[in-house]
Protein backbone atom coordinates (compact mmCIF):
# COMPACT_ATOMS: atom_id res chain seq x y z
CA UNK A 1 0.00 0.00 0.00
CA UNK A 2 1.23 3.38 -0.87
CA UNK A 3 1.47 6.34 1.38
CA UNK A 4 -1.34 8.00 -0.45
CA UNK A 5 -3.64 5.10 0.12
CA UNK A 6 -2.67 4.90 3.77
CA UNK A 7 -3.48 8.58 4.16
CA UNK A 8 -6.85 8.11 2.43
CA UNK A 9 -7.69 5.16 4.70
CA UNK A 10 -6.67 7.11 7.82
CA UNK A 11 -8.78 10.08 6.75
CA UNK A 12 -11.71 7.75 6.01
CA UNK A 13 -11.36 6.18 9.48
CA UNK A 14 -11.20 9.57 11.25
CA UNK A 15 -13.92 11.28 9.21
CA UNK A 16 -16.90 9.95 11.27
CA UNK A 17 -15.26 11.16 14.49
CA UNK A 18 -14.54 14.54 12.95
CA UNK A 19 -18.14 14.76 11.74
CA UNK A 20 -19.46 13.87 15.21
CA UNK A 21 -17.09 16.40 16.84
CA UNK A 22 -18.12 19.11 14.38
CA UNK A 23 -21.78 18.27 14.97
CA UNK A 24 -21.35 18.61 18.73
CA UNK A 25 -19.44 21.89 18.30
CA UNK A 26 -22.13 23.23 15.95
CA UNK A 27 -24.90 22.18 18.38
CA UNK A 28 -23.18 23.92 21.29
CA UNK A 29 -22.54 27.01 19.18
CA UNK A 30 -26.18 26.99 18.07
CA UNK A 31 -27.33 26.78 21.69
CA UNK A 32 -25.12 29.73 22.67
CA UNK A 33 -26.20 31.69 19.60
CA UNK A 34 -29.89 31.14 20.43
CA UNK A 35 -29.28 32.30 24.02
CA UNK A 36 -27.51 35.43 22.75
CA UNK A 37 -30.34 36.15 20.29
CA UNK A 38 -32.86 35.83 23.14
CA UNK A 39 -30.77 38.25 25.18
CA UNK A 40 -30.76 40.69 22.26
CA UNK A 41 -34.56 40.42 21.98
CA UNK A 42 -34.97 41.10 25.70
CA UNK A 43 -32.54 44.03 25.44
CA UNK A 44 -34.60 45.48 22.62
CA UNK A 45 -37.78 45.26 24.70
CA UNK A 46 -35.93 46.80 27.69
CA UNK A 47 -34.68 49.65 25.51
CA UNK A 48 -38.20 50.22 24.17
CA UNK A 49 -39.55 50.34 27.73
CA UNK A 50 -36.83 52.77 28.81
CA UNK A 51 -37.56 55.04 25.83
CA UNK A 52 -41.25 55.04 26.69
CA UNK A 53 -40.46 55.76 30.36
CA UNK A 54 -38.14 58.62 29.38
CA UNK A 55 -40.83 60.12 27.13
CA UNK A 56 -43.37 59.95 29.98
CA UNK A 57 -40.87 61.49 32.37
CA UNK A 58 -40.17 64.35 30.00
CA UNK A 59 -43.89 64.92 29.49
CA UNK A 60 -44.63 64.96 33.25
CA UNK A 61 -41.57 66.89 34.38
CA UNK A 62 -41.94 69.10 37.48
CA UNK A 63 -41.60 72.65 36.19
CA UNK A 64 -41.07 75.99 37.89
CA UNK A 65 -44.75 76.73 37.25
CA UNK A 66 -45.65 73.62 39.25
CA UNK A 67 -43.29 74.74 42.00
CA UNK A 68 -44.98 78.15 42.18
CA UNK A 69 -48.37 76.46 42.46
CA UNK A 70 -47.12 74.31 45.34
CA UNK A 71 -45.75 77.37 47.16
CA UNK A 72 -49.07 79.20 46.66
CA UNK A 73 -50.89 76.29 48.28
CA UNK A 74 -48.39 76.25 51.16
CA UNK A 75 -48.88 79.99 51.67
CA UNK A 76 -52.67 79.52 51.73
CA UNK A 77 -52.31 76.78 54.36
CA UNK A 78 -50.05 79.03 56.44
CA UNK A 79 -52.64 81.82 56.33
CA UNK A 80 -55.36 79.41 57.45
CA UNK A 81 -53.17 78.04 60.24
CA UNK A 82 -52.44 81.59 61.45
CA UNK A 83 -56.19 82.09 62.01
CA UNK A 84 -56.51 78.97 64.15
CA UNK A 85 -56.03 79.68 67.87
CA UNK A 86 -52.77 78.41 69.34
CA UNK A 87 -54.20 77.31 72.70
CA UNK A 88 -56.58 74.39 72.97
CA UNK A 89 -59.09 75.48 74.17
CA UNK A 90 -58.45 79.18 73.54
CA UNK A 91 -58.03 81.54 76.50
CA UNK A 92 -61.11 83.63 75.63
CA UNK A 93 -63.24 80.48 75.77
CA UNK A 94 -61.87 79.50 79.19
CA UNK A 95 -62.49 83.01 80.51
CA UNK A 96 -66.07 82.98 79.25
CA UNK A 97 -66.75 79.56 80.79
CA UNK A 98 -65.29 80.72 84.13
CA UNK A 99 -67.46 83.83 84.02
CA UNK A 100 -70.58 81.76 83.30
CA UNK A 101 -69.64 79.32 86.07
CA UNK A 102 -69.20 82.13 88.59
CA UNK A 103 -72.51 83.68 87.53
CA UNK A 104 -74.32 80.31 87.85
CA UNK A 105 -72.70 79.68 91.25
CA UNK A 106 -73.84 83.06 92.57
CA UNK A 107 -77.38 82.49 91.27
CA UNK A 108 -77.45 79.01 92.80
CA UNK A 109 -76.34 80.50 96.13
CA UNK A 110 -79.14 83.08 95.89
CA UNK A 111 -81.66 80.34 95.06
CA UNK A 112 -80.42 78.22 97.98
CA UNK A 113 -80.81 81.17 100.31
CA UNK A 114 -84.32 81.82 98.98
CA UNK A 115 -85.27 78.13 99.32
CA UNK A 116 -84.02 78.10 102.91
CA UNK A 117 -85.99 81.29 103.71
CA UNK A 118 -89.15 79.83 102.13
CA UNK A 119 -88.72 76.53 103.97
CA UNK A 120 -88.47 78.39 107.28
CA UNK A 121 -91.53 80.53 106.41
CA UNK A 122 -93.56 77.43 105.47
CA UNK A 123 -92.51 75.70 108.69
CA UNK A 124 -93.78 78.66 110.67
CA UNK A 125 -97.12 78.58 108.89
CA UNK A 126 -97.77 74.89 109.52
CA UNK A 127 -99.92 74.11 112.54
CA UNK A 128 -98.18 72.18 115.26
Amino acid sequence: MTTQEKTKNAIAAITPFINIGLGVVLAVLGFFLKAELDDIKSLRSDVAYLREFAAETRANRFTSKDGQEVWREIAALRREMACVPKEVPPVWFLERVDKLDNMMTSRMDLMQTEITRLTVAVAKLEPK
